[in-house]
């Protein structure tokens, strides 16, 4: 018999018992069958996907299944629970299928029951039966689920409701209908009637669901819904048409339109990822032009490539649309191209080959705020030098060959390679290259010297980095716990080996070593430092030790920081050796409590650092018009800061706001002050004073309405070069009376640095501030409130015109200009 014969016979003689152990059961209700149907069970998660499907597996079969399956004499332990709704109220005659434990496959099943009148199930196993075994159950209504069980511990499960998502799609500017638009739950979906009316049926209820509407001509929208009841919800949804942008692409040098040339890229929500990258948008046609859908609120991302040429990339975040005419040229790509071998001439393969350019940011040649104008470019425009590395490859070949392109011109690259078995080369400049002819270079890789040996500070092992160097080349290895290193293709000549500060690279000890062939060094690095300590503890307000703290000592001095560092005891003790002569600020450093710093001198022997007790506080953002759950999702800028009441400055609350609006804080016990956040989700900032943390009480739920805010687009104009002033600027739109609230950092003002962007120190009163950063040439700015607002620089060396904005506006967009003070 072949083998799905065999299954067959074997699957009708589980029927078969099936049906006769179904008709000896004495049921509670009636006969209890089942019918066959396609939506299957399957138990892959604690709950199905937001449109309350599980995953497909074979139908169940059209067969009687009892009540309590009892499985005959001699068993002596059950898995049993109840079947309830949200309400509390039981589930009648709802699937409860067991699975063994392992893969679960068809013949893993175990059995099938339905729950009684009351919503119970149970199935008697022997004391030794292996477990947990896997449960899935489905009721007619309600959304699947599948879940654990142990023997001898009842399960209660709550399956959530069903419900219809109605509504209408609609053009967000005339108000009217929009037929043959795609309306998706998960993996359910719908289309759009000539009226835009919609229904999707069996949408789970209880939690967040993603919406999302796809109409050619329009851009994508998602949105969350939360459906509280079996009653459904109507939801109508706007869509904006945006502009389509048709762009020419160009050949630099002779002007002619390029066809072919590949486009990759995205579209996106400003602020939010939107998965691959590189994602093909299509080719330019045969005038050389291709077309791009954008609208307000959104970034841009391309990417351009085709052979022979330079990769350009396009970013630009939308503020507003207006009328535009994009022109990009290509320039031609030079390349280098050569072959790296061993000493022996034998090919070396998968070295890396890196060519740099000073000039040219992380290989990036952008182009100023003039050149992107006059090609009515928007936002930042840029040719790459490595950019095509996912395509070519940086690497040598198993020939020892390799190919770079760059941008040709006259500016100098500095090009070398390096393996990780040879030791590393001075790179080789070049200039002057040429789009028409490869530019030739060959490299030799020589194995280089081993250096091991012991590094130790006063008596005690290092167990850091040590560091060699030789010229411009520098390497490193890392310490074992007994202060062993060991540093491997080294180069021939005058080696310093270096031990440097972990926390400010500062160099610490320095010892000299010559290395006359590649082979293997024995060399010790011992040094002295006369160092004080600085001991005490760490506890609670409640006396309790905290260990595993970190604790750090730090003193400034001639623009040199030193900082020391250790970590509290299973008692709360600390001890850090530093610098002898000087003060110190010791701190605790963890996040998820107020810092605790104290001013203190060398050789204090009693520093005791109280930490408060902290609290937990549930968090249900609502929204104010529609008592809905706001929608905001881990990807999206928001912030949640406290502080103290009273205090100077808020700080991060280190948490998230998931998709439901729900977040859970840790705050210290006593008066609170908040500061919300969701303003790239359209809600204004909302401060909320006094919030009292009671410390007998573990967790506590603050309900909190967020209103609807302004939008602004905003238009930078000025007299230097905007991407060069934006690298090295930080800007935000603040409230007048806030002035004050966002600063360059500044200790000697009691102005630490609460933030770093781009390599931009910042004081921020409040993190959730950095939400109205203006960071594109058209910006627009959400969340916002009426009144009168100023844009805030750091550094403070910009005037911009006008000073004041209005909120709401006049003008749309509002055009800034600035300029040097």
């Amino acid at each position: 018999m072949s083998e799905n014969g065999k299954r067959l016979g074997y699957l009708l003689i589980v029927a078969v018992l099936v049906w006769v152990g179904f008709a000896m059961w004495p049921g509670e209700v009636g006969s209890g069958i089942l019918e066959s149907n396609e939506s299957s069970i399957v138990a892959s998660s604690e709950v199905a996907d937001s449109s309350g499907d599980l995953p497909k597996e074979e139908p169940l079969s059209d067969a009687r299944i009892p009540l309590a399956a009892d499985g005959g004499s001699g068993l002596d332990g059950a898995f049993f629970g109840r079947v309830i709704d949200p309400d509390g109220e039981p589930i009648s005659g709802a699937v409860v299928s067991f699975y063994g434990p392992g893969q679960r496959e068809p013949e893993n099943l175990l059995t099938t029951v339905l729950t009684s009148s009351e919503g119970k199930f149970r199935h008697k196993v022997p004391l030794d039966a292996p477990e947990p075994v896997q449960l899935v159950i489905r009721a007619e209504g309600f959304s699947g689920m599948s879940t654990n069980s142990m023997k001898s511990r009842e399960r209660v499960i709550t399956l959530r409701w069903l419900a219809a998502l109605f509504g209408r799609v609609y053009d967000a500017k005339t108000g009217e209908g929009i037929a043959d638009a795609i309306v998706a739950v998960g993996s359910k979906s719908v289309t759009t009637g000539s009226d835009g009316e919609y229904s999707l049926e069996e949408v789970r209820t209880g939690s967040s669901s993603r919406v999302v509407v796809r109409k050619t001509g329009y851009a994508d929208k998602e949105t969350s819904v939360l459906i509280p009841r079996p009653e459904g919800m109507k939801l109508d949804i706007a869509l904006e048409q945006g502009a389509e942008l048709t762009v020419l692409v160009f050949d630099a040098a002779t002007e002619n339109p390029m066809p072919g040339v590949r486009v990759f890229g995205q579209v996106f929500v400003m602020h939010t990822y939107a998965g691959a990258f590189r994602k093909p948008i299509g080719v330019t046609d045969e005038n050389g032009r291709f077309t791009v859908r954008v609208l307000p609120g959104t970034k841009l991302e391309l990417t351009l490539l085709t052979e022979g040429y330079s990769p350009f990339t396009w970013s630009w975040g939308v503020g507003f649309i207006r009328d535009l005419s994009p022109r990009i040229p290509m320039l031609a790509e030079a390349r280098i191209e050569g072959r790296v071998q061993d000493a022996q001439g034998n090919p070396v393969a998968r070295a890396q080959i890196h060519a740099r350019n000073k000039k040219h940011i992380m290989g990036m040649w952008q182009l100023d705020s003039g050149e992107s104008e006059a090609l009515d470019l928007p936002g930042q425009a840029a040719y790459h030098d490595e950019y095509l590395s996912f395509e070519k490859g940086l690497a040598t070949d198993d020939d020892g060959l390799f190919r770079v392109g760059v941008v040709a011109g006259d500016e100098a690259y500095k090009v070398s390679p390096s393996h990780r078995d040879f030791m590393p080369v001075e790179p080789r400049t070049i200039q002057g290259l040429s789009a028409d002819q490869p530019t030739w270079l060959e490299f030799t890789l020589h194995r280089g010297a081993t250096i091991r040996g012991h590094a130790k500070l006063n008596g005690k092992p290092w167990t850091d980095s040590v560091y060699w160097q030789a010229g411009n080349l520098l390497g490193r290895g890392d310490a074992e716990e007994d202060g062993a290193f060991e540093l491997e293709n080294v180069p021939l000549g005058s080696i310093s080996l270096q031990v440097r500060d972990p926390l400010n690279n500062t160099l610490r000890y320095e010892s000299k070593l010559q290395v006359t062939d590649a082979g293997e060094y024995e060399h010790d690095i011992a040094w002295k430092e006369e160092f004080s300590t600085i001991s005490g503890t760490v506890h609670s307000s409640s006396g309790k030790p905290l260990p595993e703290v970190h604790v750090q000592a730090e003193h400034k001095t001639e623009g040199r920081l030193h900082k020391f560092r250790s970590k509290t005891a299973e008692d709360g003790s600390f001890t850090i050796e530093v610098i002898p002569g000087i003060k110190y600020s010791v701190g605790v450093m963890r996040k998820d409590r107020p810092p605790a710093v104290v001013d203190v001198s060398p050789n204090s022997q009693k520093v005791n650092l109280i930490l408060p007790e902290m609290r937990s506080l549930r968090l249900n953002l609502i929204d104010a018009e529609s008592k809905q759950r706001v929608e905001s999702g881990s990807s999206r800028p928001w912030w949640i800061s406290w502080k103290t009441s009273n205090s100077g400055r808020y700080q991060s609350a280190g948490t998230i706001i998931d998709p439901e609006g729900l977040a859970r804080i840790e705050l210290p016990v006593g008066s609170i002050d908040l500061a919300i956040s969701c303003t790239q989700e359209g809600y204004i900032r909302r401060v909320i004073q006094g919030v009292q943390v009671d410390q007998h009480t573990e967790v506590s739920t603050l309900t909190v309405e967020l209103e609807r805010g302004q939008e602004l687009s905003i238009h930078l104009k000025g007299e230097g070069d905007l991407a060069k002033m934006q690298r090295s600027h930080l800007l935000i739109l603040l409230e007048e009376s806030m002035g004050g609230a966002v600063r360059s950092a500044d200790p000697e003002r009691n102005l630490p640095v609460t933030m770093t962007i781009n390599g931009i120190s910042v004081w921020c009163e409040d993190p959730g501030l950095i939400n109205h950063r203006i960071d594109h040439q058209e910006a627009l700015l959400h969340g916002l409130k009426r009144g009168r607002y100023r844009i805030v620089s750091v550094p403070e060396d910009l005037v911009f015109d006008p000073e004041v904005i209005e909120i709401p506006s006049s003008e749309s967009p509002v055009v800034i200009r600035w300029r040097k003070r």
